[in-house]
């Protein structure tokens, strides 16, 4: 039971960082459009 909640939480998180590291990359570049002196 242990080990596959954990599991399930890992896959989870590698989601979550996989869709919030997309929108990241948009929201960085998209800022630095608006903000040409911030480095990427």
């Amino acid at each position: 039971m242990e080990k596959s909640g954990r599991s399930n939480k890992i896959i989870k998180l590698k989601r979550l960082i996989q869709s919030s590291t997309k929108t990241g990359i948009a929201c960085i570049q998209c800022l630095s459009e608006k903000f040409p002196t911030i480095p990427n």
